[in-house]
Formats: C-alpha cells, structure tokens, sequence
C-alpha cells in the first residue's frame, strides 16, 4: 500500500492496469470470501422470507406491490453470494456461456418483471406467473452447473408426462 502511494507522488508512469490495481486492492482471503458467501447468501433467505410474510393464501389480501422490493433484494443477495465464492469476473463469464445465458437472461428479465408487474400493475396473477417462470429460469440455470443436471431433469420430467 505504501508503494502505491509513493507512486502516485512520483513523476514515473505506473505499468499496472486500472483492472490491475483494482484486483490487487480487494483479494480476500478464502475463508473471508465463504463468510461473505454465506452472509449474502442468509441475507437472501431472510429477504425471501420477509417477502414471504406478504403473500396472503387469499389473494383478496394480497398486497403485490409490497412483495417485490424484499423478494429482488433477496435476489440481488443470492447472486452477491455465488460472486464472493467463484469471483464477479469468473461468474459473469460463466452465465454468459452459451449453454446458461438464455436462463440466466429469461432469469434477469424476470426480476426486472416482477417489479414492474407488482408495482405499477398490482396483478396478483401477473405476478405470479412471472414469479414461477424466474424461479424455473433460475433452477434451469444451477442445473446447468450440476453434471449431467439437465439431463436427468429432462428425463424426470418427461417420465412425469
């Protein structure tokens, strides 16, 4: 750190790339990224929870434009936890795979959805069915990380039918 600072003082240019200082100024060890990981991931549940708290089983009591904000907060929160425990780089290129970014994009959308849906519409139903379709995106999207994942959902799903 004291290095840096002298560098900037002096008249020499600094080799190191902006990316460079950056990922130098924020390693964490693997055990702090895990409590992180974990934190964000709890933090997430809690979110989800308290989201939970405002759906009613009567939909006539339902209030969905209080659902949204604690239930993306959560999401925002689960998606935090898998960038402390893999990287934000190593993850953001691995949801762009091919094989992941149509889920992982259907995923996004849905979040964005969601809050547009309860808020501005207050449709429970709308709400709903956009809240099911991000958490099949979602469960399509960590089966893609599960060995042969997809696979053997396929082969559940159509023994099902």
């Amino acid at each position: 750190m004291k290095k840096k600072i002298k560098n900037i003082f002096k008249d020499e240019p600094n080799n190191q790339s902006l990316m460079d200082e950056v990922k130098d100024s924020v390693k964490m060890s693997r055990k702090n990224r895990l409590k992180a990981s974990i934190g964000c991931f709890l933090a997430g549940v809690l979110c989800f929870f308290f989201a939970a708290l405002t759906v009613s089983p009567i939909p006539l009591f339902f209030n969905p434009s209080r659902f949204p904000i604690p239930y993306v907060i959560g999401n925002i929160f689960i998606v935090a936890s898998m960038f402390f425990v893999v990287g934000p780089m190593k993850c953001v290129r691995s949801v762009t795979k091919p094989k992941r970014i149509i889920s992982f994009v259907i995923y996004l959308i849905c979040t964005v959805l969601v809050l547009y849906v309860a808020i501005k519409t207050e449709s429970f139903v709308g709400t709903m069915i956009i809240l099911v379709i991000q958490i099949l995106a979602f469960g399509w999207l960590v089966l893609s990380y599960v060995p042969f994942g997809k696979r053997i959902a396929k082969k559940v799903c159509s023994s099902c039918v």
